[in-house]
């Protein structure tokens, strides 16, 4: 069965916002919902905007798995630099989706299937004229999805374009930015005119700076989720959810906190399901 991967989405999402006077600020899970954008919105003018992709995997026993979170939160942060965006915590990141994993595990497919998360940001102040927005909305929507190759792994054919670039030195290719796929099409036109699935580009060495590992995130109260957790402590309500989520070989179990180790991101375990902070928005 089709589970509908990119046409059909779970019934909520993870947002949260980000203003110059607040900083990343009113994280929630609510219900899935269009944004109300002014035809002046900075993002549909002059493209900031940047998006990630990763899987939450059904794990015998009820579980749930993730891939590599912390390196998409990593990629992230950079795209957000490179797009003179304001950069987002990495654990406010992963912490999105792993809430939006535990609200809507009931759309996971099972077998070779798996949710798919799709984390973006835009720019959202109103505004005419050359600067980087002042404010911006991230977000993580999930849609379920199939396995990747249709009908099982096969040989894929490949058609290799010597006129269109899509990265090149000094370009913001290594951003995972929209403005990277519509240049694609042409090529990928071409590609299929000559019978093959894909179209790959010969690539510039556009890379991401080195990271320093003093920028890994580390917890502290200001975190917006930080922030959702303390409205929540003492409701004496918990939404129930999978008895853990595990990544990298890392399992996490409700109740622990985040915990930073030489400069490097790592999650020891889960935050407790949140509800009473998210009833409202989320219809009880």
């Amino acid at each position: 069965v089709d589970p509908g991967f990119g046409r059909i989405f779970t019934d909520h999402m993870a947002i949260v916002r980000y203003s110059q006077g607040k900083g990343w600020h009113d994280a929630r899970v609510e219900s899935r919902a269009n944004f109300g954008l002014d035809p002046a919105t900075a993002v549909l003018h002059y493209a900031q905007e940047i998006f990630e992709g990763l899987k939450a995997y059904k794990r015998d026993g009820g579980g749930v798995n993730l891939f590599r979170p912390d390196a998409n939160a990593r990629r992230f942060r950079n795209s957000a630099e490179r797009m003179a965006m304001a950069p987002l915590p990495e654990s406010v990141f992963i912490e999105a989706v792993e809430q939006l994993v535990r609200i809507d595990r009931a759309w996971m497919p099972g077998g070779e299937g798996s949710l798919y998360m799709r984390p973006f940001m835009i720019a959202n102040e109103v505004f005419l004229g050359v600067k980087p927005s002042a404010e911006y909305i991230f977000a993580v929507v999930a849609s379920p999805v199939g396995s990747y190759f249709k009908g099982g792994p096969a040989p894929v054919s490949i058609w290799v374009s010597e006129n269109y670039t899509r990265a090149d030195i000094g370009s913001n290719g290594a951003a995972k930015r929209g403005g990277n796929q519509p240049q694609t099409r042409r090529a990928q036109a071409r590609g299929t005119e000559h019978a093959s699935a894909r179209a790959r580009f010969p690539a510039g060495r556009a890379a991401t700076r080195p990271r320093d590992s003093r920028s890994a995130s580390r917890p502290d109260t200001a975190s917006p989720w930080a922030q959702c957790r303390k409205r929540t402590a003492g409701t004496g309500e918990a939404r129930s959810g999978p008895a853990s989520i595990a990544w990298n070989g890392r399992h996490s179990a409700p109740g622990r906190p985040w915990r930073g180790t030489a400069g490097i991101l790592q999650r020891s375990t889960l935050v407790n399901p949140i509800r009473g902070a998210f009833a409202g928005a989320i219809g009880g």
